[in-house]
């Protein structure tokens, strides 16, 4: 920290604003601070004071009687820097009506890149920033900074607990007491509450431990192999279903050609008549172009006639206009030739007047140049005049303004020599004037005084029996606050209970869900169980029936086989009966060859028994087919019901695993609270909730009351000591005003007997220089001679400037005479150039008018120029007119025999297509021209045809070559509708139960997953758990070891060892080794007094110079080891006492130890009056005392 500028005004006894600049100052190191006892030199340190802190050690209240009596403000403003950074401090204080001090405003600044930023505006404010930027508060810095009168020796004196608070504070050590241990603990409130809540945590978590994944692997891994084997049984099922989706395909396809073949026959009519227009198209086609011929030429006959007819109508209106253009091209040549020549002779005499018009021109512009020359002459001319006369007239007025200017000043000069005198007189009357002013003045101050001792006395009896009243209601107000009532929970109980009676909220919440969702499980379970026994019965009934089926089936089966035996023989006799007919004798017989034939069948079976054992053969298997299909009707369905069993009975199994988690759930979430409420069912935890909410709320209405009523009691009893504190503060005053009126009246009195005396002294000068004269006519004549004496001065000007203008008059007088005769010469010779120019003039314009008739001659010849140019251009324009009908009438006349001719043209081609056509119609078959314009078609038309002719063809040969591909495709592959329905049936089985193993396997995968997630949190949670419970152990023997600020009363003691080390090394430059300062066992200071063999003694044993030096030495360093805010260094400290102990050689040991400090960076200032300390130091601080009833204390810098 260094001081940088102060500035003080009416403070104590300064009265003016002085100002310090301490850069210049503490250039050398050292400076000091001198002036007469009571000049105002410790004034300066209490600025110092004021303007950080706000108080001044030695006044009373910290403020009362610091105002200068002479003044109602005092003002302090001190800046100083820490490190890099600036600041600023301000603070203002106003006399109060009853005489106290006053805190009116204050200011505390950093200056940031040359802005000013405010830190702070309001004195607690300020109070407490200053201390967060020094890190010191008033008491430390008048022990350790600014030593003021009394204070240097204290902190060698303090006690260990008071001198170890002090060196917390200047060390900032406090961060190693409370600050540490109170960082520790919450700490450790952290560590706990993160210990509760990762247990919470990893309980939330369930079963999550090695063995359950273990168990959840094994399971997933075994239902993936069933999983399998479904999955490969469906593959299989799939390829056949691809097969037989082929097949199905193929079949549908087939038939639907066979369909589309069968519609392609319906279409063969209608394709056989498109066959036949189609040929005749062809052949009409062939004669179109000339039948097309023939009639394009009549249509252009017909149009050829109708255009010859417009033609002739357009020819005679032509033939009209054309003999109408040749007139008016007459009209206008005979105009050109009367008219035209007499324009064009009088163009010639209106060039001749144009040359002299601009000749006429030219001379009125030099006529108006003359007449304007002239004016400017003429007024030049009289201008001279006018100017001659005021020189004249001036001329006179100066010379008699400078004959009275010559005789006021005889009279002035005669009076101004008594003017000295006058002078001289009138400074004697003012002193006197002066000091009567200051003589009344000083008795009113003094009857003033006397009142204001009178109001002071009166004001402190007042306050005395407001103090008793206030000590009264105080005393009443805390016994009414020790009576109340003690509360049956504190705030943070009462906080605690609610967080667990939200904890029980929750948890009731919790359990409503739980057992809902169990309930909704159980009921699922019941639901399912009911099912699996009506699905159980079902199959039961389904396995009786197809019992009863089976039986059916093998007697049915085994009748079938007795027909077929039965019908087997019956066919046998007949062949038999039919080959015994036909053997004859000698014959060999076709079964064995025999050529005898003894015993032939002679009789079959009759055909009617023979068919209805073929009937009785086929219904009977028709019955067993379907007992076939009823069986397997009947297994499908005890399938789907055993797969339905099945289900159910993995839903049952899966819905049991999720109400045991939902009662593991509701077994954590009871474990939760606490152990007493964990055993209580979900009613009575309702219950409980109501009861305890009704308490605590009336705890609370009971806490909030009781707080409402001590809360008031505390604060009138805050506010009244607050007010007793002012009113003893305003007391304080009172006897300090007291005391400071009771000095000025003292003073007051002095100086009215010195006034008097020098009042009588002036008195008799003046009498003696005015010789009866009145004081107030000795002002008056002065006055007047004063006034008379700048008057005559001005005077004196004046008339030098008056000669001065008089011969400069007289020059101009004769230069104006010059040039007035040369002008009235040049406007003479203006005049008759004028007049000859002006009769040229009139001539020529009369001889213009005769040709021109007033008018300009350029107008009138451009008005005959555009009458020749109007008949050039309306016989141009005639003759264009005549030339163009012409021409159109030659063209309209072209073009009316060209298309005569292309009629006859038309008339001779359309004869010749005409006998060309009929001739083709005959050729082509066709019996006339009407048949021909039936037949023909349209390229469009004909195409189309042809296209609907061979997508017939191309239709019929595209089915074929698709039913023998599809044949080809199939090769002899058949599926009937049963045998694809069984199939069906089969995947359609296969498919569910996949589907429902996917399930199964998905929800043990998402299960398995789930637990691997929660095993590896799990892990983690336990891993932090091990973490914390280590760190927990740690900070809580951290916590036993900084119990009682052992710790920071460790730091403090080496602190202290480490400044008595210093001061003990600074002590013996000092004592030239004759003493050493120790610390004691109880961390008190001794002296070692190495000129008495190292005894041991108090620092209470020492002279008041042996004190001085000692304590120098500790403050030095103590200066040297501080640290502002644990960063800045302290370079610099005052020193207010002591030096006047010392005898001279030690006088000059202390200087040159002081001296040597400025290699080390440290600055000091000391405050003293002696003679031999302002001779040895260099740079000086001057300050010179208060005048009686003047001027305040006064500062000057004095550097070498």
């Amino acid at each position: 920290m260094k001081p940088l500028y102060l500035k003080i005004a009416g403070l104590n006894s300064f009265r003016e604003e002085q100002a310090i600049d301490f850069s210049s100052l503490c250039a050398g190191g050292i400076f000091g601070i001198f002036g007469a006892t009571g000049s105002g030199k410790s004034t300066i340190l209490d600025g110092i004071t004021l303007a950080l802190y706000g108080k001044v050690e030695r006044a009373k209240g910290g403020t009362q009687g610091i105002i200068n009596q002479n003044e109602d403000n005092a003002y302090v403003y001190f800046a100083f820097s820490l490190g890099n950074r600036k600041f600023k401090a301000e603070r203002t204080y106003k006399r109060g009506p009853d005489g106290g001090v006053n805190h009116q405003q204050c200011r505390l600044v950093e200056e940031i890149d040359g802005e000013e930023v405010v830190l702070a505006e309001k004195k607690r404010e300020m109070d407490e920033k200053v201390e967060e930027i020094l890190g010191l508060n008033a008491t430390d810095f008048t022990r350790a900074v600014v030593l003021p009168q009394g204070k240097f020796a204290e902190f060698l004196t303090l006690q260990g607990t008071e001198r170890r608070k002090m060196l917390q504070r200047l060390f900032g050590l406090e961060k190693y007491g409370e600050q540490l241990t109170q960082k520790v603990r919450n700490q450790m409130t952290r560590v706990a509450n993160e210990l509760d809540n990762i247990i919470g945590r990893r309980n939330e978590l369930g079963d999550a431990s090695e063995k359950a994944l273990k168990e959840a692997e094994k399971g997933l891994k075994e239902q993936e192999e069933a999983l399998e084997r479904l999955v490969e049984k469906d593959r299989a099922l799939k390829e056949i279903n691809t097969e037989y989706q082929e097949i199905i395909r193929l079949q549908n396809e087939f038939k639907q050609l066979e369909m589309e073949k069968a519609a392609l026959r319906l279409e063969e009519p209608q394709i056989q008549l498109k066959k036949e227009k189609y040929q005749l198209a062809l052949k009409a086609n062939i004669i179109g172009p000339f039948l097309q011929r023939v009639k394009n030429e009549e249509i252009l006959l017909k149009d050829v006639q109708e255009e010859l007819a417009q033609q002739l109508l357009e020819l005679n209106t032509k033939q009209t206009n054309y003999q109408e253009a040749q007139k008016k091209q007459l009209y206008w040549q005979e105009q050109i030739n009367t008219q035209g020549k007499e324009l064009e002779r009088l163009l010639l005499k209106l060039e001749e007047t144009i040359v002299d018009e601009e000749t006429r021109d030219k001379g009125k512009l030099e006529l108006e140049k003359l007449r304007q020359e002239y004016k400017n002459k003429e007024i030049v001319h009289f201008k001279l005049k006018a100017s001659m006369e005021e020189l004249e007239e001036t001329r006179e007025k100066l010379q008699n303004r400078k004959n009275q200017l010559t005789e006021v000043l005889k009279i002035n000069e005669g009076q101004l020599a008594q003017q000295e005198k006058i002078t001289e007189t009138r400074e004697a009357w003012q002193a006197l004037q002066l000091i009567n002013t200051t003589f009344v003045d000083l008795e009113g101050d003094l009857k003033k005084n006397i009142a204001q001792l009178e109001l002071n006395t009166q004001a402190k009896v007042a306050i005395e029996e407001k103090l008793k009243k206030l000590e009264h209601s105080i005393s009443s107000r805390e016994e009414e606050l020790s009576k109340l009532p003690q509360v049956h929970l504190s705030q943070q109980e009462i906080q605690i209970r609610k967080e667990d009676l939200n904890n029980l909220d929750k948890l009731i919440s919790n359990l409503k869900l739980n057992y809902q969702e169990l309930h909704h499980r159980q009921q699922n379970i019941g639901q399912n169980k009911n099912k699996i026994i009506n699905l159980k019965a079902n199959l039961t009934q389904f396995n009786g029936l197809a019992f009863s089926l089976k039986i059916n089936k093998e007697k049915v089966e085994r009748e079938i086989a007795e027909l077929e035996e039965k019908y087997k023989k019956s066919e046998q006799a007949n062949l038999a009966y039919f080959i015994g007919q036909s053997l004859k004798d000698q014959e060999p017989c076709p079964v064995c060859g025999s050529l005898d034939h003894p015993y032939p069948i002679s009789q079959g079976v009759e055909k009617e028994t023979l068919e209805n054992l073929k009937r009785e053969l086929e219904e009977k298997k028709e019955q067993l087919q379907n007992l076939i299909g009823d069986i397997e009707n009947i297994h499908s369905e005890q399938t789907v019901i055993q797969t339905q069993i099945d289900a159910f009975e993995n839903n049952n199994r899966q819905l049991r695993e999720e109400e045991e988690l939902i009662s593991q759930r509701i077994n954590q979430l009871r474990n939760q609270v606490k152990e007493d409420w964990s055993k209580i069912d979900l009613q009575g935890l309702e219950d409980l909730h109501k009861q305890e909410t009704i308490l605590l709320a009336k705890m609370q209405e009971e806490l909030e009351n009781l707080t409402k009523i001590q809360n008031k009691l505390t604060q009138e009893i805050a506010d009244l000591n607050l007010h007793l504190n002012s009113e003893r503060e305003k007391l304080a005053a009172l006897h300090a005003r007291e005391e400071t009126l009771l000095d000025g009246k003292k003073v007051l009195e002095e100086k009215l007997t010195k006034i008097s005396t020098e009042k009588e002294v002036k008195k008799q000068r003046f009498s003696h220089l005015a010789q009866g004269t009145p004081g107030e006519k000795i002002e008056e004549i002065y006055k007047k001679l004063v006034s008379l004496n700048k008057e005559t001065e001005k005077l004196r000007l004046e008339e030098k400037k008056i000669s001065t203008g008089l011969d400069e008059v007289y020059q101009q007088l004769l230069q104006k005479h010059g040039e007035r005769q040369n002008s009235q010469l040049e406007l003479d010779s203006l005049k008759t150039t004028g007049i000859n120019l002006n009769k040229e003039l009139q001539q020529l314009t009369e001889k213009i008018n005769e040709i021109t008739h007033g008018e300009k001659a350029t107008t009138v010849k451009e008005k005959v120029n555009q009458q020749l140019v109007q008949l050039s251009n309306s016989l141009s324009q005639a003759t264009k007119e005549l030339e163009f009908s012409q021409d159109v009438y030659e063209k309209q006349n072209n073009l009316y025999l060209l298309t005569q001719a292309r009629e006859e043209e038309i008339r001779k081609r359309l004869k010749e297509g005409k006998e060309e056509l009929d001739l083709k119609i005959i050729e082509q078959g066709f019996t006339s021209q009407g048949q021909l314009e039936d037949a023909l078609c349209t390229q469009e038309e004909i195409e189309e045809l042809k296209e609907a002719i061979d997508l017939y063809n191309e239709k019929n040969k595209l089915l074929a070559g698709n039913m023998e591909r599809i044949a080809e495709a199939l090769k002899g592959r058949k599926l009937e509708p049963e045998k694809w329905q069984e199939f069906l049936a089969e995947k359609e089985q296969v498919e569910k139960e996949l589907a429902l193993q996917q399930k199964l396997v998905h929800q043990l995968q998402d299960r398995l997953e789930t637990l691997e997630k929660k095993h590896s949190r799990w892990r983690e949670l336990e891993e932090e758990r091990k973490k914390l419970t280590d760190l927990s152990d740690k900070l809580a023997q951290l916590d036993r070891l900084l119990r009682g600020n052992v710790f920071v009363e460790f730091m403090a003691e080496e602190q202290l060892l480490n400044v008595a080390l210093d001061a003990s090394q600074r002590l013996g430059e000092l004592t030239q080794y004759k003493y050493g300062l120790e610390v004691d066992s109880e961390g008190g200071f001794i002296i070692r007094d190495d000129g008495n063999g190292g005894l041991r003694r108090p620092v209470g044993s020492l002279s008041g110079g042996e004190t001085f030096l000692t304590s120098l030495a500790l403050a030095l360093a103590l200066s040297s080891q501080i640290q502002l805010r644990g960063q800045y260094p302290l370079e610099f400290f005052f020193l207010d006492e002591g030096f006047g102990t010392l005898d001279g050689y030690l006088l000059e040991i202390v200087i040159n130890s002081l001296e040597r400090l400025h290699s080390q960076n440290m600055t000091i200032g000391i405050i003293s009056h002696v003679p031999e300390l302002k001779a040895r130091i260099a740079r000086k601080l001057i300050v010179t005392g208060a005048e009686i009833g003047g001027r305040g204390s006064t500062l000057k810098v004095e550097n070498p």
